[in-house]
């Protein structure tokens, strides 16, 4: 496993309280469960880092921390369960995606993967290099400048320069549409992302939405699957080789936030 300290994101963790009372102690209560984990407390320490998810400090070091001490305590199912999760927040957090891929390699499940339509994976690549909030930032950058180079056609007193307004405003006007785009596509997909991780030992897998349906085959902890139509307390669910079949509800948990 890679240092876990290099992910104490300590700021994100501040910034995502109102209150700098709230703020200070969840700071202690992270620093504490961080001391637990230094002192080989795994199992304390994924309760503070549980505590701190309870009272809304949604940071994606929490989250890593947290997968971290699921691992060293060999529960594969919560540990990949976190790492996506941190993943969300961070996407392009080589610490969390080598630890996601460790543990993932350790899964007892390995069935192939279908390949995508080209264009979906495209998207879905560039949609994932940032954050929701980078993504919006990038697009405000670029309206600005783009209504500024408009200003500059509509006010500037040069008629070369009026020019160089005219096509470099119109330009980023319409090139700030893709990173809002994205911060729009990336915002829907986390909220209503279908994917979820095995946390059962061995879920099995049913033919029908009913325990007596015949069985299709054992799955196993921190498979990820994707949650396709739920009846009742059961989730049909489609593998990444295609097939498809159905589990109970408690068997899993959503990756979304």
């Amino acid at each position: 496993m890679k240092n876990w300290i290099a992910a104490m994101l300590l700021v994100a963790l501040v910034a995502g309280f109102c209150q700098p009372t709230s703020a200070m102690d969840s700071m202690a209560m992270f620093e504490q469960a961080n001391t637990l984990y230094e002192q080989e407390q795994f199992e304390a320490a994924a309760e503070a880092y549980e505590q701190l998810l309870q009272e809304e400090a949604h940071a994606a070091a929490v989250y890593f921390n947290l997968g971290n001490c699921y691992y060293r305590i060999g529960r594969l199912g919560p540990a990949i369960l976190n790492y996506e999760r941190a993943l969300l927040l961070e996407p392009n957090n080589s610490d969390f995606r080598y630890n996601l891929e460790l543990a993932t390699a350790k899964t007892a499940d390995d069935f192939a993967q279908l390949p995508p339509f080209f264009l979906a994976a495209w998207w879905n690549q560039v949609r994932s290099w940032l954050s929701v909030t980078a993504w919006a930032i990038l697009g405000i950058v670029l309206l600005w400048v783009g209504l500024a180079g408009l200003a500059l056609w509509r006010f500037g007193s040069e008629r070369k320069r009026r020019k160089q307004g005219f096509y470099l405003g119109w330009s980023l006007l319409l090139l700030s549409i893709l990173p809002f785009s994205f911060a729009a596509s990336r915002k829907h997909w986390q909220q209503e992302n279908k994917y979820a991780i095995v946390l059962e030992e061995r879920a099995s897998l049913k033919s029908a939405p009913d325990e007596e349906a015949p069985q299709l085959m054992f799955l196993h902890e921190g498979l990820k699957v994707k949650v396709t139509d739920e009846i009742g307390s059961w989730s049909k669910v489609l593998l990444s080789n295609g097939e498809q079949g159905w589990l109970p509800a408690q068997d899993f948990e959503f990756i979304r936030l």
